[in-house]
């Protein structure tokens, strides 16, 4: 597959499956257009667009770790920080198509 294909399917699908597939092999080329999303493809509950209408909630104390929930929320937490990453990661090399050839690959692996 070639990394911006892969890049593309990450930060505008709208699935798990496109957020997590696996690259095991690559090409890179470049490409000089790319339109930067407003945000980023979600599965449905998840999109950074549907924050706006929640409840906000703050980041859980460590002596509340005992509670199944306040863990579950920590891990919440944590997994939304862990999806941001790599889809920032994906923007950075479909945004900067003239980095070197070794520091996109490197953000790839």
């Amino acid at each position: 597959m070639e990394i911006n294909e892969w890049c593309e399917r990450i930060l505008f699908g709208s699935s798990w499956e496109d957020k997590l597939c696996k690259l095991d092999h690559y090409e890179d080329s470049v490409r000089n257009e790319f339109t930067l999303p407003l945000s980023p493809g979600r599965p449905y509950g998840l999109g950074l667009n549907e924050w706006n209408q929640r409840e906000t909630t703050s980041f859980r104390e460590v002596d509340k770790f005992h509670s199944e929930k306040e863990r579950g929320l920590v891990l919440h937490f944590f997994a939304n920080h862990e999806l941001l990453a790599v889809e920032l990661m994906a923007l950075a090399i479909l945004k900067f198509q003239d980095a070197p050839v070794n520091f996109r690959r490197g953000v790839v692996q």
